[in-house]
């Protein structure tokens, strides 16, 4: 036990994402249900001393361990880039910290991409959604043993069609300035969700972009009732 303890005086745990984000929200239960200390917990600034922006250091040069928690992970493209911003920084100043993902759920496909495409020494999920809960797939759950009245494709091309407008209107408003071909080829790649999840899932704090858009899309751009209401990120002012 005080091996234990000792490990975890030299261990901080922090949310993927700015402190209004999902992941950063989820640290207060896992602070609460592990028993955990508030100081340690911190936020992505605290890590470095910017002092001498010619010499980064980090603030606490004794940590040995960061664990980053995120509530779920789709494509695995918000783990990257902050892999790219904040692991690889670490590690360029001290390569003998252990730097891990955790999440609550995640796709394979967006686990394994965070695996192969980042510097983090650990990453897992507490649940692993695999090919089955991608609502068209060939395999998908949702229309095994499906009455004959309920359609894959049918529902497929409905939900691509309303899709692909929900979509584009999120995109149009949020990239300014973005060019008509550009436009039609990000609403076409993301029209059943993020990163093509097709996901039929929510939490009960928000419904992540990569479930189908028809079920969550709650814009002020298009007269829609979402089943499940999705708070979108705004990234301007």
């Amino acid at each position: 036990m005080r091996q234990f303890d000792e490990k975890l005086s030299r261990t901080r745990f922090l949310g993927v994402g700015n402190p209004s984000e999902s992941g950063v929200h989820l640290l207060y239960f896992f602070r609460q249900e592990n028993r955990l200390a508030k100081s340690q917990f911190i936020d992505s600034n605290q890590i470095f001393d910017r002092s001498n922006p010619m010499d980064i250091q980090l603030n606490a040069p004794d940590i040995e361990e960061y664990i980053f928690i995120d509530d779920f992970c789709g494509s695995g493209s918000q783990a990257t880039e902050y892999s790219d911003k904040i692991v690889d920084l670490i590690l360029s100043i001290n390569p003998h910290v252990k730097i891990s993902y955790l999440m609550l759920f995640a796709t394979n496909t967006g686990k394994d991409y965070v695996k192969n495409n980042t510097n983090f020494h650990y990453v897992d999920s507490v649940y692993e959604v695999d090919e089955t809960f991608k609502c068209f797939s060939t395999n998908s759950r949702f229309f095994k043993n499906a009455p004959d009245e309920i359609n894959q494709i049918f529902a497929k091309e409905m939900c691509e069609r309303y899709g692909k407008d929900l979509i584009k209107s999120i995109i149009e408003r949020e990239i300014r300035g973005i060019s008509v071909a550009e436009l039609e080829n990000l609403s076409e790649q993301h029209k059943l969700g993020f990163g093509d999840c097709q996901l039929l899932m929510g939490f009960h704090h928000n419904t992540p972009d990569n479930t189908l858009p028809i079920i969550w899309y709650d814009e002020n751009d298009i007269a829609w009732n979402p089943i499940f209401k999705r708070y979108n990120k705004k990234y301007g002012i």
